[in-house]
């Protein structure tokens, strides 16, 4: 009898790990993507005119949109991985995996605003590789991975 609630209690640890990551993730994601979108966004896209109000609504809107992205691979590298907790032991294999699914994101992203949709364009000082903009096409795998290093740190010290 012991044993199982040993068993239990080691499970609503996990538990509670992966919901306290889960959460900081998104938290940090989002900051760093603000950060990352409000530095890029200024000179690298045209943007019609806005008064600052208007501009960090679009940029929390956007943040937030990218840490639901990042929240969103990383659960989706958990059941490629069948390991809800993979950030406790990363590996090159993980950080390949999560940085795949973080690159694939992004260009699905920006070829469909860019060229389906047409909801933005890149200013001619973005860097571009085969017509897509190198800063967003590396935003979600760095901001990600940081992130991910961020509440490694802090959930599995």
């Amino acid at each position: 009898m012991k044993k199982d609630v040993g068993v239990l209690r080691d499970n609503e640890k996990k538990l509670v790990r992966f919901i306290i990551g889960l959460t900081l993730l998104v938290i940090f994601s989002y900051f760093l993507n603000f950060v990352w979108e409000s530095f890029h966004s200024v000179f690298l896209f045209n943007l019609p005119n806005f008064n600052l109000r208007e501009y960090v609504l679009l940029m929390n809107h956007v943040s937030s949109v990218d840490a639901l992205m990042i929240l969103g691979i990383y659960i989706i590298t958990a059941f490629m991985l069948k390991d809800y907790l993979w950030i406790n032991k990363l590996n090159n294999k993980k950080i390949w995996i999560f940085g795949g699914l973080c690159f694939a994101f992004a260009l699905w992203v920006e070829y469909r605003g860019v060229f389906l949709l047409h909801k933005w364009s890149y200013s001619p000082l973005m860097p571009t590789i085969f017509g897509f903009g190198l800063s967003p096409i590396i935003q979600l795998f760095t901001t990600g991975l940081i992130a991910i290093f961020i509440v490694k740190k802090i959930v599995f010290r």
